[in-house]
């Protein structure tokens, strides 16, 4: 999962770029890519493997954090609930 998430994070650095391209809104980056694939090549020819890669550790800390803590804390919470069949029927008491 590690290797899928490294191999596809340059693509994401490309799409965030493409989104966040703006030459009217303020705290945008201007506008100079044409397309996914310009950006990919202007981003390799002037920042090289870093400028694909930037942002990359908080990426994988956050994407570590996502697939350990959530599964655990929905199958505890999954855990304590009625729809796991943890639930005391009263009515068993009456008869």
């Amino acid at each position: 999962m590690l290797a899928f998430h490294t191999i596809q994070y340059p693509l994401l650095t490309v799409q965030r770029r493409l989104e966040c391209q703006s030459g009217d809104r303020p705290g945008m980056i201007p506008s100079r890519y044409i397309g996914p694939i310009h950006a990919l090549g202007l981003m390799w020819r002037e920042e090289g493997m870093r400028g694909l890669f930037r942002g990359y550790t908080a990426y994988i800390i956050a994407t570590s954090v996502y697939l350990l803590i959530v599964p655990i804390a929905a199958e505890l919470s999954m855990s304590k609930s009625a729809l796991a069949g943890n639930v005391r029927d009263e009515t068993d008491d009456l008869y």
